[in-house]
């Protein structure tokens, strides 16, 4: 492969998590795709980022800022090693972010239907904008949640729960 080809390649890549984050299975191939680019050994280790006890509008503030700045990073490398390290960093803050959705369903054995897509990009923007203004607090989420579940279909489902099963289908599908 020409330095040119390379170049291409990586710019391929990186262009595809400018707009939206993807489904965490891509920024893991992604990732791969860039290891195999440059002679590197894989670097990947799965990380989860402990957001504590943190309510979840400031654990989604925290999302959409933290990837601005690793969307910045991956604008700016020039090496695979910077631009696999910045992608490291992004599948980091999206599985945490997910880790952290599926704590609001109900405990029970839950049957996500077709309409919930897992390639559907969780904004989290508009999940926290969602929350203030519905002026939901951490304390009544998930009760939101599971009420909304019981008494609605999926198609009547806010973007909050949808998000939360589409983050239940992630984690159960890998």
């Amino acid at each position: 492969m020409t330095p040119e080809d390379k170049e291409l390649k990586l710019f391929t890549i990186k262009s595809k998590f400018f707009r939206e984050i993807p489904h965490p299975k891509l920024i893991l191939k992604a990732i791969a795709e860039v290891e195999s680019l440059c002679a590197m050994p894989p670097m990947y280790a799965e990380h989860v980022i402990d957001f504590g006890n943190t309510d979840l509008a400031f654990v989604l503030k925290s999302h959409s800022e933290e990837t601005i700045v690793v969307k910045t990073k991956l604008a700016h490398t020039v090496s695979p090693e910077e631009l696999c390290l910045a992608l490291h960093d992004l599948y980091c803050w999206h599985w945490s972010l997910i880790l952290r959705l599926i704590h609001y369903l109900p405990q029970k054995e839950l049957a996500v239907g077709d309409s919930i897509k897992q390639s559907t990009a969780i904004d989290s923007y508009m999940l926290y904008k969602f929350i203030r203004d519905n002026k939901l607090s951490e304390a009544v989420l998930k009760t939101y949640i599971c009420k909304e579940i019981e008494e609605n279909d999926e198609a009547r489902f806010s973007i909050l729960t949808r998000v939360c099963l589409q983050a239940l289908k992630i984690v159960r599908h890998g």
